[in-house]
């Protein structure tokens, strides 16, 4: 033992050295492990946050849907070239065939394009150029607006463009002449008496001599008839359309001119007096589609859908002050500015208690302006639908109601109407139309625009007070009293049909 104590003494710092060797070791080991564990907590924490900020930087997705209300293509996902390159092109021709369907119906509703032409629409170009929304020359707006209501006022030595429009849209006319007719009549009636007579009229002709003359005079008013059924399409005259009263006031609808007025009228009324002409015309189309043959020729009379227009009316005209009206009380509120386009989100509202579609004019739609319009016509009982149909066909245009009542065919037959074959009803048709402003603002004269809460250009004033609607019969948004749109389609009446022999 004392060898070993001497030995470490002389050897102290191996000794020392070697305790520290030994106690290092274990301790470097411990103190190794404790470290790296912790680094590695650390760097897997590290680690996880790295991925799960990669795991959610997604990417939202979305295609807008093709129709209002439709849902939408969308979804959230990881950062993809291919994905991306895909919605991308989606987004593109998405926004290429809304833009496509976008231009083809505002070019419809203006009368323009392949569709129009399919059912023979003009295009709606204003009747005097350079009138609207103002004259360039404003010394010259009261020549250009008494020129636009010369076209509007029909003579004997000038025809007006309605009366053109019911030879060149409809292929319509008069019934027969019953003066002429009746005069006919009674010079062959004389005639044969005193051929079968031989010139004595004290002579007494016989049951069967009589009977022969008067089925020559039926025959020759049946063929007279006939001869005018085979001329035209429709029976229609002058008489169908709203002409103004010549006494000023009244109910608000909207009107024609019957003569030009001693002091010319703004420019914002002959606007008016413009969109009252396209819906017209559009309404009569609508007819002539109706009584086009399989062939694409106008029909004959006998062969026609529509055998009579008996009257054409409009609610109201055009523009009136844009005021909200409470459906429950039916009173007007204040006037309000129109809404923009980039102010409005999602689609235009509409109101069921206006009609079936709900669809009005507001300062809450700046897209569009409905005019309701009513047709009273003679139609066949067994092919009213074609006619509802060629009304959709020919324009923006909806039937919102119909009312169907008996026609007293003999009186009819008595004043020189001749339907033909067919049983016949009499149809009250309302219309709804619909005007994009795409193509109609940028013709609206101050006055309107003022109405309808629009900004005037700047520096510009209004040609007309809004007062000035109710002098030519207009601004009232609920319609006249005299307008009834009738029952919404399934709360039509059909209260019968006679046939047309």
């Amino acid at each position: 033992m004392k060898k070993v104590l001497a030995w470490v003494k002389s050897n102290f710092l191996i000794v020392l050295f070697s305790t520290i060797i030994v106690v290092t070791l274990p301790a470097a080991y411990i103190g190794s492990s404790m470290f790296g564990k912790s680094v590695r907590t650390k760097r897997e924490t590290e680690a996880s946050e790295l991925l799960k900020k990669v795991e959610n930087a997604k990417l939202g997705y979305q295609l807008p849907s093709l129709m209002p209300g439709g849902e939408e293509l969308k979804e959230s996902r990881v950062p993809n070239k291919v994905v991306s390159e895909f919605y991308e092109a989606q987004r593109k021709s998405v926004s290429a065939a809304s833009k496509k369907v976008i231009d083809a119906t505002q070019q419809f509703n203006q009368g323009k394009g392949p569709m129009a032409a399919a059912v023979g629409r003009t295009e709606h170009k204003p009747l005097v150029e350079g009138l609207f929304p103002k004259p360039a020359d404003s010394s010259s707006a009261s020549l250009l607006t008494n020129r636009f209501v010369d076209l509007l006022v029909d003579r004997r030595d000038k025809r007006s463009v309605y009366a053109r429009m019911l030879r060149e849209v409809l292929n319509a006319g008069d019934p027969v002449d019953l003066r002429t007719l009746a005069a006919r009549l009674e010079s062959t009636n004389t005639s044969e008496r005193q051929k079968a007579s031989g010139g004595d009229a004290q002579a007494k002709l016989s049951d069967d001599i009589v009977r022969t003359i008067e089925n020559k005079l039926i025959t020759l008013r049946r063929d007279a008839y006939l001869a005018k059924a085979q001329e035209i399409s429709v029976y229609a005259g002058m008489d169908i359309f709203p002409m103004a009263s010549a006494n000023p006031g009244g109910a608000p609808e909207a009107t024609i001119p019957r003569e030009i007025p001693s002091t010319p009228p703004s420019v914002s009324q002959t606007f008016r007096w413009q969109m009252d002409y396209w819906l017209i015309r559009d309404l009569l189309t609508a007819v002539r589609v109706a009584n086009t043959t399989t062939g694409g020729t106008p029909a004959r009379l006998n062969e026609s859908v529509v055998k009579r227009i008996e009257k054409v009316s409009i609610r109201e005209p055009f523009g009136y002050a844009m005021r909200e009206v409470d459906p429950a009380t039916g009173t007007e509120g204040a006037a309000q500015p129109a809404m923009t386009l980039d102010q409005l989100a999602g689609l235009v509202p509409t109101d069921k208690h206006i009609s079936v579609t709900g669809r009005k004019s507001s300062p809450q739609n700046p897209l569009y302006d409905v005019r309701t319009a009513r047709l009273e016509v003679i139609v066949s009982a067994t092919r009213v639908k074609q006619l509802i149909d060629a009304i959709s066909r020919t324009n923006l245009m909806t039937v919102i109601g119909i009312n169907l009542s008996a026609v007293d065919v003999m009186a009819d037959l008595e004043r020189g109407y001749y339907y033909g074959d067919e049983n016949v009803v009499r149809a009250e048709i309302t219309v709804e139309t619909i005007w994009l402003r795409s193509w109609t603002e940028p013709l609206f004269p101050s006055g309107i625009r003022q109405n309808l809460g629009l900004p005037l250009p700047e520096g510009e004033k209004p040609d007309e007070a809004p007062a000035a609607l109710d002098g030519m019969g207009g601004g009232d948004p609920a319609g006249s009293p005299n307008f009834n749109p009738g029952p919404a389609p399934e709360e039509r009446s059909v209260k019968g049909g006679n046939r047309g022999g």
